[in-house]
């Protein structure tokens, strides 16, 4: 939809010049952690022991309820296993961080199966290591993700959040001091492994140990040539880890090229002022110019390129805005500003300009989450059994469904009650 000569944001741009076209945050956060692991060969293959591990269990009943004992037994959660699917956007972590959890009980089934290739492969050192560590990256991700799938999602702190994730991911994994510090999965793995294997004791007191094997992941598994891989050596596990997080920031750096945009929005934000006058008004100095920078050459009044902002007149105004957004709206993020502000007319007509441009942030919307949950909701409510549902009634359902109280909050003798006196009812 955002394609530069086709998309349907193009398209529209062609009839309505002033349209800003936006990519969903959600979306973006999904496609910069999934293009960070298609760089690195090694990830492909801890994809495909999910995914081997999802069918060989699901196919089989059988197979099920035994892991279901044996994880009893082994005193571990009892979970059920998950498949990857690539449109969800938290996904891959929930599988992973759910394999890391029943490996344990996976390794002593496939042990038991003699003729089973996949209990050699799986023991490889290498792949343990990744499959420990994506469980730590993907968490701190999707907790990123969670946040930007939130209803009212503030624009201003776009960047500190990402900038948060991405500082945690090299706190764990990037100080020359210390590695997985802090990193729970993997910093437990490497202290499980560090005799050369792993080892569990179950409840029965049986021991369930698995040798590790320091080789190659096997070839046909791996999409780059062998001298670009690493050696299954914990060096070169490290050495792979840092490459990868350096890989991450760069792919967000690569999918919020607007970050700038957002982080400008500050101007509005009093939460973010500084409490000393030159800082703040230095601050807010560079903020306009930078949303200048971004907006002036999209916002031009239709037909011509006369500018849709008067530049001059809001940097007239600005020093004396900023004063008294800080004074009346102290700690107030952009939205809370706005309901203060909004409510004094006079306001409004001492600063038209900052007024107009404060109105452009506050209508670009950051994610289309709202969007793809009522898609959900539609697709759970008018399902293959209630196809004839009339658009008003779809309607209704839906605005119950995503807006409504709790089920635990509705009278329901009311509910009968106007269901009894809406019509003449048999008995």
């Amino acid at each position: 939809m955002l394609g530069s000569e086709n998309g349907f944001v193009t398209f529209l741009k062609n009839d309505l010049p002033n349209l800003i076209g936006t990519h969903c945050i959600a979306h973006r956060e999904a496609l910069a952690a999934s293009d960070a692991s298609k760089k690195i060969p090694e990830f492909l293959f801890v994809e495909k022991l999910a995914n081997k591990v999802y069918s060989w269990v699901g196919n089989s009943a059988k197979r099920n309820n035994e892991l279901i004992s044996l994880l009893e037994v082994m005193e571990l959660e009892s979970l059920q296993v998950l498949q990857i699917h690539g449109i969800r956007w938290l996904s891959r972590g929930q599988v992973v961080e759910r394999l890391v959890t029943l490996m344990p009980a996976i390794l002593s089934m496939w042990k038991k199966e003699r003729k089973n290739s996949w209990y050699h492969k799986a023991r490889i050192f290498s792949v343990q290591f990744c499959l420990n560590m994506l469980a730590n990256v993907l968490i701190e991700l999707n907790k990123l993700n969670r946040k930007f799938q939130e209803d009212n999602i503030d624009v201003t702190t776009l960047g500190i959040t990402i900038d948060h994730t991405l500082n945690t991911l090299k706190r764990y994994f990037c100080r020359p001091d210390s590695f997985a510090d802090g990193a729970t999965y993997l910093s437990k793995f490497l202290e499980d492994s560090r005799d050369g294997f792993l080892e569990n004791f179950d409840k029965e007191g049986i021991t369930h140990r698995h040798d590790l094997l320091y080789i190659l992941i096997p070839d046909e598994h791996m999409s780059q040539p062998m001298a670009t891989r690493i050696d299954g050596s914990l060096d070169s596990c490290i050495q792979l880890t840092r490459n990868y997080v350096q890989v991450l920031i760069e792919s967000f750096n690569s999918r919020f090229p607007d970050l700038h945009l957002f982080n400008a929005a500050r101007l509005f934000s009093p939460c973010h002022y500084p409490s000393d006058l030159y800082v703040r008004e230095t601050n807010a100095k560079q903020w306009l110019e930078r949303l200048f920078s971004h907006l002036q050459h999209k916002l031009c009044n239709e037909g011509d390129n006369v500018p849709f902002f008067d530049i001059a007149a809001c940097k007239t105004e600005l020093y004396e805005f900023i004063d008294v957004l800080h004074l009346n709206g102290e700690r107030f993020p952009m939205k809370d500003a706005w309901k203060v502000f909004s409510q004094i007319k006079d306001w409004h007509s001492r600063y038209p300009n900052m007024l107009k441009l404060w109105q452009a942030i506050l209508v670009i919307p950051a994610s289309t989450v709202a969007c793809e949950r009522g898609f959900s909701k539609q697709n759970v409510i008018k399902d293959i059994r209630r196809t004839r549902l009339s658009i008003n009634t779809l309607d209704a359902l839906m605005r119950v469904s995503l807006t409504g109280p709790d089920i635990s909050e509705v009278d329901w003798q009311r509910v009968y009650e106007i269901w009894c006196s809406s019509k003449d009812r048999r008995n």
